[in-house]
């Protein structure tokens, strides 16, 4: 049964859809258990990440809840004002920031190369490792053997039955990992698998979103090109 605490909590994030989109998803599948609500802030816990998500439009309330926290090992702020303090709070010594991207549009994308996704497995570790490193090896491995991860093929033409590169699901929910072999390079495969993945979500009746790391102008393109609405300003992630 929903109470009125979670009502008020998507009530809180559906006011800024893109920016609170992580939050929203959680909420909505259930991972997400609301820690503090109050007028102008919420703090969440989300299973899929082992972390908190601290949203806010008042910061001294969003320092309030941060001060409450006893303990965190991840840390997603909707604005990147309260970083030092959560740093200084919880010893963090990673980070980074990206802008919460969000397609609202239920719309499919038209793909325009004969191109299927297929899981990748457990084996496939040393191919998906040597060329994408963005995650460490313990999360390429979670996001293989919980079929996160999807190879391109072609099913048409001269290369029919290659593989053009991969892309996958993060823990949380948010499209990611792709990548495009060197010889597939600026051809529409970027496009193409992002837009599969895409559809795939839209098939599911899942939120279609992502994280662009602040600064990464190919992806902010690409992204945009897909239909996402970028949040107003950028987020940081804390570990």
């Amino acid at each position: 049964m929903q109470t009125d605490q979670f009502q008020q909590a998507i009530a809180f994030c559906s006011r800024k859809p893109v920016t609170r989109v992580l939050a929203l998803d959680g909420l909505e599948r259930g991972t997400a258990r609301v820690l503090g609500l109050e007028p102008g802030a919420l703090l969440l816990y989300d299973a899929r990440l082992d972390g908190h998500l601290l949203c806010w439009e008042e910061e001294e309330t969003a320092r309030r809840l941060l001060q409450r926290l006893p303990a965190c090992e991840m840390l997603l702020l909707e604005h990147v004002a309260l970083e030092e303090e959560a740093r200084a709070r919880f010893g963090f010594k990673g980070g980074i920031h990206c802008h919460s991207c969000a397609r609202l549009s239920r719309e499919r994308v038209p793909v325009g190369h004969p191109l299927e996704l297929r899981p990748l497995t457990t084996a496939d570790f040393d191919m998906v490792w040597a060329h994408y490193q963005q995650l460490d090896e313990a999360g390429v491995r979670s996001a293989l053997a919980e079929g996160r991860m999807f190879g391109g093929w072609l099913t048409e033409g001269l290369h029919s039955g290659q593989m053009v590169g991969f892309v996958g699901i993060h823990a949380e929910g948010a499209l990611g990992m792709l990548y495009v072999f060197e010889r597939f390079r600026r051809q529409g495969f970027a496009y193409a698998m992002e837009g599969l993945m895409i559809n795939r979500q839209l098939d599911h009746h899942l939120r279609v979103y992502g994280q662009v790391v602040v600064g990464n102008e190919t992806s902010t393109r690409l992204h945009r090109r897909l239909g996402y609405v970028f949040a107003d300003a950028p987020s940081a992630w804390l570990w």
